[in-house]
């Protein structure tokens, strides 16, 4: 059993709330280290900068916070860098369109699917209900189950 985790999970493993608790509950299924790849790496390091640089004072705190655990999980190896081949991932995304039924996740929600295959994740851990759903037709399992 292998995870992958979209943009829209990761960063709650990374936050301390009943819903990341949640997140955290399921992720724990699966053994370490969660690989992860430049995609997530670049969406996580974006959202951290943007609540540290234009979020207000609670934002910023919380960009302090996630950062900060961002980096002591990698440090610790909980999170490892492994990259698909990004030209495949990308001829995986444009061959989707060929398949998609609305709603129509946005291109990044693909890529992330494309690398979710590439990297032969049995699960797909993510909150957004279009990204799940071509995610089923892909044939991966879903977690949560149930949004």
């Amino acid at each position: 059993m292998k995870p992958y985790f979209d943009f829209t999970f990761l960063p709650l493993l990374l936050m301390r709330s009943p819903q990341a608790r949640s997140a955290a509950t399921l992720a724990e299924r699966f053994s370490l280290p969660w690989t992860v790849n430049y995609l997530h790496v670049t969406q996580l390091e974006n959202l951290l900068v943007r609540l540290q640089l234009e979020g207000n004072e609670s934002q910023k705190r919380v960009g302090t916070s996630i950062a900060a655990q961002w980096r002591a999980r990698l440090a610790e190896g909980i999170f490892a860098i492994e990259n698909p081949p990004w030209d495949d991932a990308w001829r995986l995304v444009i061959g989707y369109h060929r398949d998609l039924v609305s709603p129509v996740p946005q291109p990044s929600h693909l890529l992330h699917l494309s690398a979710a295959r590439l990297a032969g994740a049995s699960h797909y851990l993510s909150l957004h209900g279009p990204a799940r759903h071509f995610a089923r037709r892909l044939g991966f399992h879903l977690l949560p189950e149930k949004l």
